[in-house]
């Protein structure tokens, strides 16, 4: 957590930083979870169907 709390604050302060951190991890990795969330989602709730049978 106090990681996460000076990086959060250095993003905000530093406008460059948070510039090069969306270059670092840009929304194709977003995008990525989003369409493997609902993916896994349906995935897990098919073996669950069956299982549960």
């Amino acid at each position: 957590a106090i990681l996460e709390a000076p990086d959060s604050i250095s993003k905000s302060n530093d406008p460059t930083t948070t510039g090069k951190r969306k270059t670092g991890r840009p929304p194709k990795t977003k995008k990525k979870q989003q369409s493997k969330q609902p993916s896994i989602l349906q995935f897990f709730s098919s073996p669950t169907k069956p299982s549960s049978s």
